[in-house]
């Protein structure tokens, strides 16, 4: 009685677009930036998808702090664990262009470990979403498979906005 309860009420928050509950088999992420593809699936731009927040502090100085967008996005959070466990249409940069910043102080055989596990997460974002081409028959998406087949993580050093992103 009280699951069906709960269902019910659910059900009725998330038909409610104003509330921010996400529907069934989306989840609210936080987004740092978005890639923007052609039809052919050539990369047109990397956006950011932040936002600027300023406050006043009791001493009367404005603070401004800069925070990934809240989106709702197509399935669940990222399942907890160590495997390689990619999103569908959505994740970090480590899976999605295989590039994840490196820590200058770590040593060179750890950061060689974190490339390899970086390049071996993006592998498994692209397996997945062409394994799925075909079932969805869609354009657009066929378009990320293209952009995702013909992405290099060396085209990451194009692209400066990705080193702000995570400062």
């Amino acid at each position: 009685m009280i699951l069906q309860s709960l269902h019910q009420l659910y059900g009725r928050l998330s038909a409610d677009p104003d509330n921010g509950l996400p529907k069934r088999g989306y989840s609210r992420q936080n987004i740092s930036f978005c890639v923007v593809i052609r039809t052919a699936g050539t990369l047109v731009e990397i956006q950011p998808c932040r936002v600027e927040n300023i406050e006043v502090t009791k001493g009367g100085k404005e603070k401004k702090t800069v925070r990934p967008l809240s989106l709702l996005v197509l399935g669940q959070s990222k399942p907890p664990g160590q495997g390689l466990n990619p999103c569908f249409l959505w994740d970090n940069t480590g899976y999605m262009l295989g590039f994840k910043p490196g820590d200058p102080k770590a040593s060179e055989a750890k950061r060689e470990k974190e490339r390899a596990r970086t390049l071996a997460s993006f592998e498994a974002f692209k397996a997945r979403h062409l394994e799925c081409e075909v079932q969805i028959n869609d354009p657009d998406f066929s378009s990320v498979c293209r952009f995702l087949e013909s992405w290099s993580a060396d085209e990451i050093e194009k692209h400066p906005l990705l080193n702000h992103v995570y400062k």
